[in-house]
């Protein structure tokens, strides 16, 4: 094979009729999270796939890399494969859909991690869960129990070093504070 093949050529003679979409799922399904990662295995295993013979070229990873990231979408935090690119976007009470586009990207994702799409929404249910809360341990029993993931520690000590317990801030900055006067939490 010609050293000098496109990435759609590179495509079609080693990996054939499969879809990128189709090869990333095969890939995750056996380890394989990153496109580049995906495609390096891959190239490595052509000999052994179409035989020692195979004139492959030394390029090939990055040939089948670009092809791939030209068809599929990457998520610009974590470098998954995301199939729900291009799909409408879910209502922000659609939890069920968010969390199984969240399951697409890896630990830790910056965009899973923010749940850019409905902070908003999250910290108005947060203020109106403390408002219902009757017990006398809210931060553990409501704000850290079903919280927890979008708390930002360092900035709550920063904000509350009384530890007055008044003050929860949210990873995107968001603030839900009791208005002692008001007896009630609201979002700031």
């Amino acid at each position: 094979m010609d050293e000098r093949m496109t990435p759609g050529e590179a495509w079609g003679g080693f990996v054939g009729s499969q879809t990128p979409q189709e090869f990333m799922e095969i890939s995750r399904q056996k380890g394989f999270t990153t496109v580049e990662e995906a495609c390096g295995v891959y190239a490595a295993d052509v000999p052994a796939i179409f035989g020692a013979d195979a004139q492959v070229p030394e390029n090939l990873a990055e040939l089948l890399t670009e092809y791939v990231r030209r068809c599929v979408s990457v998520c610009a935090y974590c470098d998954q494969i995301v199939t729900h690119s291009g799909s409408p976007v879910p209502a922000v009470d659609d939890h069920d859909t968010w969390a199984k586009y969240a399951k697409l990207h890896a630990d830790g994702c910056e965009w899973v991690r923010t749940w850019a799409y409905q902070m908003g929404h999250i910290a108005d249910c947060l203020a109106l869960a403390l408002n219902d809360y009757e017990g006398d341990n809210a931060w553990e029993d409501v704000i850290r129990a079903e919280y927890s993931a979008y708390l930002d520690e360092p900035a709550i000590a920063e904000a509350d070093p009384s530890g007055m317990s008044d003050t929860v801030v949210l990873i995107d900055g968001t603030r839900v504070v009791y208005d002692e006067p008001a007896k009630t939490w609201r979002v700031r």
